[in-house]
């Protein structure tokens, strides 16, 4: 018999939110209330987004997030599945 355990969080679950530099891998870690990500890292200066009108995906999910935590949501609850961490 195999047993899998897996972690079913929602949007007010989540404490904090980082962004790891691919450059330098400095991490910056910020309250999912009110966040925004950096144009640049703030320890090396690499370049983390542009200023174009339409934001990319991974952009658009922070803003996402702030958005969902300040809206009582109606209908249905969003949830994310995870597998439980390995020890």
């Amino acid at each position: 018999m195999v047993i899998e355990r897996r972690m079913v969080v929602g949007i007010e679950d989540i404490k904090a939110v980082s962004f790891e530099c691919t450059s330098c891998k400095a991490r910056l870690t910020r309250s999912p209330d009110s966040m925004e990500v950096p144009f640049t890292c703030p320890h090396c200066g690499a370049q983390w987004r542009g200023h174009e009108p339409m934001e990319p995906p991974i952009v658009r999910i922070v803003v996402g997030i702030v958005q969902l935590r300040k809206t009582p949501q109606k209908g249905f609850k969003l949830l994310f599945e995870f597998e439980e961490p390995k020890a």
